[in-house]
């Protein structure tokens, strides 16, 4: 159990996440455990979109929009949501293209 309150941990994953900003994607390429992860999250990204198209998807913990970017053209629409607005401003960047 946490000793604080979950808005002060959420507060300070948002400030580690925030602080890392445009490195967050360079953490994640060069990570061993991270790239096995996006390795395996790929796999399932592929298996969920290769039925029907998809009506709403939401990306929680969408970080720099990477995964929200691959589901773009699977669903009408995207939302992605992140404790860092670093992050966020880099995933609407990455995201741009797709009105969605």
């Amino acid at each position: 159990m946490l000793d604080e309150p979950a808005p002060a941990v959420a507060q300070v994953v948002a400030k580690a996440y925030n602080h890392l900003g445009a490195g967050f994607d360079l953490l994640v390429e060069q990570t061993p455990f991270l790239i096995n992860c996006t390795l395996l999250y790929n796999a399932c990204l592929e298996a969920f979109t290769s039925g029907p198209h998809l009506l709403r998807v939401l990306d929680v913990g969408c970080g720099s929009g990477v995964q929200s970017r691959y589901l773009a053209p699977h669903a009408k629409e995207v939302v992605g949501v992140d404790l860092s607005e670093q992050l966020i401003e880099i995933a609407k960047e990455r995201c741009k293209e797709y009105p969605n």
